[in-house]
């Protein structure tokens, strides 16, 4: 059943009473008073946003052709998007950064403009989409945002004065979020074929959108590296600190040092987690010469410049690995979800040391093999691979142009 004769207002409640889930407890009752906190928060929110002194917009501003709304402090620091900026630049496209708001930030902003006749609810947001596209003019707005009850508004807003919404997701989609569920933009430049089967797969969808299987902001033409070779190290990619702090995810690691132990003669490389203290692997690196820590910070291309293959339990940077010809291995039990499909691709996870051992070997001698796997694996998420920069860039460029880029399906959701 589609609710497209209902008010959009009408169509987001619904979507955020069905959609709800309780952080602490289970169960439908405190799934159902997660619901009606967020809808609570919104409405003293909307209360706020009324009662606030709005922001006038400054006539002299200067308008761009696209809008990024991300957050900005964050993408400079990780210099994500470069590419995309530095190639738009060339072509003399225009732009602007600016950071999401959400509806309280919005109240205490006063960035609103316009009138709504939207639920108190939303109307946060359906005039700060309105102060946006008066106050940029942009023929593209660009957002990253997973979930963001902001999208079908600025759509919304957009769609009226000629404006596209090209959403740019931050990885590879997989069923194990619920954010993906909202997925209300013009334009939904997903990673590859994963990310769509995936997407098809999510029920209680929300609003509509055309599919580009465009690739990832993070790859171009430089994300590449000579084939490995045998003689070079073992990559662990280490786990955030949430996982490594329970027993059993601990006990992985424990597995791959005693595998390390046993095998001198192969070096055990360790990039750790950004957030991760990294203590365990300290205390191995000084225990056992072959065990060696990355520096803190260092490119992901180049902590697998040298390396054959790549380990872990769990992390989508197996597909930036894969990109860079490194396959990986699961070293976990049944517990950790493969997401991202590695045994499907590659091999069996694997658990006690004797496992690790024979698989790492194989990999080891079957490397053309499992190179190719790796070509594959990247293919499957990665639609265009090393030239997704390069392919997003085109699709915004036309865009504001005022083209129409070519699309690879229509998604519609249930509300």
């Amino acid at each position: 059943m589609y609710f497209n004769d209902q008010s959009l207002s009408e169509r987001l409640k619904k979507f955020i009473k069905d959609n709800a889930k309780s952080r602490k407890h289970e169960g439908v009752f405190f799934n159902y008073l997660s619901g009606q906190v967020q809808l609570a928060k919104l409405f003293v929110s909307g209360l706020a946003g009324k009662l606030a002194s709005r922001k006038s917009i400054d006539d002299s501003e200067v308008a761009v052709d696209v809008l990024f709304i991300h957050h900005v402090g964050l993408m400079r620091r990780l210099k994500r998007k470069r590419g995309i900026f530095s190639r738009l630049e060339q072509l003399r496209i225009t732009y602007a950064e600016i950071d999401p708001h959400g509806s309280r930030d919005i109240a205490r902003s006063g960035e609103m403009y316009g009138s709504s006749d939207e639920s108190l609810m939303f109307q946060n947001f359906d005039l700060h989409a309105q102060y946006l596209i008066k106050r940029y003019q942009p023929k593209v707005v660009v957002t990253d945002s997973n979930g963001d009850l902001f999208s079908p508004f600025l759509k919304k807003r957009s769609a009226e004065m000629g404006c596209q919404v090209v959403h740019l997701p931050h990885s590879v989609i997989t069923t194990e979020s619920t954010k993906y569920r909202m997925m209300d933009y013009h334009y939904y430049l997903l990673y590859g074929a994963s990310s769509l089967e995936c997407l098809k797969e999510l029920d209680a969808k929300f609003g509509e959108c055309k599919v580009i299987l465009a690739g990832s902001y993070l790859f171009d033409k430089d994300f590449s590296l000579p084939p490995a070779e045998e003689s070079g190290y073992v990559l662990l990619l280490g786990m955030g600190p949430a996982m490594e702090d329970r027993q059993h995810y601990a006990q992985y690691y424990h597995s791959v040092l005693e595998w390390a132990r046993l095998n001198p003669s192969i070096q055990l490389h360790v990039r750790l987690h950004p957030r991760s203290s990294g203590e365990y692997w300290v205390r191995a690196a000084a225990m056992l010469p072959n065990v060696v820590l990355r520096p803190q910070g260092e490119l992901f291309i180049d902590s697998c410049r040298g390396a054959f293959m790549c380990i872990t339990s769990y992390t989508n940077a197996v597909v930036d690995a894969a990109l860079l010809g490194r396959p990986s291995l699961l070293v976990c039990g049944e517990d950790v979800v493969d997401y991202l499909q590695v045994e499907s691709f590659y091999s069996p996870r694997a658990v006690s040391v004797e496992a690790i051992s024979k698989s790492i070997e194989r990999y080891r001698e079957q490397l053309i093999d499992y190179q190719e796997k790796a070509e594959r694996f990247a293919k499957f998420h990665v639609n265009t691979t090393n030239q997704s920069v390069e392919t997003i860039t085109k699709i915004i460029a036309e865009l504001v142009a005022g083209k129409l880029p070519q699309i690879d399906c229509k998604l519609k959701g249930v509300y």
